[in-house]
């Protein structure tokens, strides 16, 4: 169900950044949908930002979004954490370097199709990053219930992707 992570604006599949630079991420992906004898279904997302990377916390959003005839992905409304009593998903693990996103079951149960979904956020490229034309990577990884019986994280199937970014310097 995951697209990528990947750096926007980008061409041919990678990003030339340098020290100060903020870098927008966006993930596409598409949760499935569960039948009646999930009873509490898992998705999950990780994001490990590599080294060099920054994660500004408070970036970190959710939203609805479309998938037209073209496979061109639309933005829609934000998907708040929650909403009156319920809540469709936590974020945890937020650190300079990382996130978590756990989605509630019952939200994932409430989903009627397989739902798409974009996750945006931005980090700025900091003094650690590795210069002189370094290939930096990103990973996500997904995880989620493939089976009834799977509800708890470990046990789910996982999709990783990466994200390409260089960092480098010019002597002048």
């Amino acid at each position: 169900p995951a697209e990528a992570s990947e750096a926007t604006n980008e061409t041919n599949g990678a990003k030339a950044v340098g020290v100060g630079d903020t870098v927008n991420f966006t993930v596409k992906t598409t949760i499935p949908e569960f039948a009646d004898n999930y009873t509490s279904p898992l998705f999950v997302i990780n994001d490990a930002l590599s080294t060099g990377l920054k994660l500004d916390g408070t970036s970190i959003k959710l939203y609805n979004a479309t998938i037209g005839n073209d496979d061109t992905w639309t933005k829609g409304a934000e998907i708040t954490a929650t909403s009156g009593s319920d809540t469709q998903y936590t974020l945890s693990g937020v650190t300079d370097t990382a996130y978590k996103i756990t989605f509630d079951p019952d939200y994932l149960l409430s989903l009627s199709a397989n739902t798409p979904i974009i996750v945006e956020y931005s980090a700025e490229v900091t003094e650690t990053a590795v210069t002189n034309v370094n290939e930096e990577n990103n990973t996500l990884t997904i995880e989620y219930s493939h089976e009834p019986s799977v509800d708890d994280e470990g046990e789910g199937k996982k999709i990783r992707d990466k994200t390409h970014h260089y960092s480098f310097t010019i002597d002048g």
